[in-house]
């Protein structure tokens, strides 16, 4: 990228891709934490993160794998594409 362009550009691209990609593990590994566990408190001060989770375990439904909720981190594409799916939290 850095031959087609220049250095800033490719190190910014690099930046983003690596930031990217980090934010996608440490949110995914968050979902999968344990209730009540220590680290999950730490995760429960991210304003919204409750939320997120639900949609992930509901990514994890048997019966709507199929279907619904295939973003694993953030439902964006979820809702504009409108295969989200959601139930209160703590329903079964």
């Amino acid at each position: 990228m850095s031959w087609l362009l220049n250095d800033n550009v490719a190190f910014l691209y690099a930046a983003a891709a690596i930031s990217g990609y980090l934010f996608y593990e440490v949110m995914h590994f968050s979902y999968h934490i344990p209730s009540g566990d220590r680290a999950e408190k730490c995760f429960l001060l991210v304003p919204g993160w409750r939320q997120l989770r639900q949609t992930h375990i509901l990514h994890h439904k048997r019966h709507k794998m199929t279907e619904a909720n295939f973003n694993i981190t953030l439902p964006v594409f979820d809702f504009l594409l409108g295969t989200l799916y959601w139930e209160p939290i703590g329903k079964k």
